[in-house]
């Protein structure tokens, strides 16, 4: 997919396009959420002892991943989209 969306600069420049406006349609939704719950994890990690702190260790990589999926894939879309403008 990578190879797809930003990789080579050959083609796929319909597919580029569509991704990138997904994926910025999908940002002002998914981001405060993710942002929501990763300080809401955040700040009940440091109240945790035992399981319970590593259970939300284990959500807050998870919300973190989320972040990195999202805006990862974005910013090659936008940039292939920006260099081959």
């Amino acid at each position: 997919m990578f190879d797809l969306i930003a990789g080579n600069h050959h083609g796929a420049g319909w597919m580029t396009t569509g991704f990138a406006v997904f994926l910025w349609s999908l940002l002002p939704l998914l981001l405060p959420l993710y942002i929501y719950r990763l300080v809401r994890d955040a700040r009940a990690w440091r109240r945790a002892v035992g399981a319970a702190r590593a259970d939300l260790a284990d959500r807050i990589f998870g919300w973190c991943m989320h972040l990195v999926v999202i805006v990862g894939p974005l910013f090659l879309a936008s940039h292939r989209l920006w260099v081959t403008w």
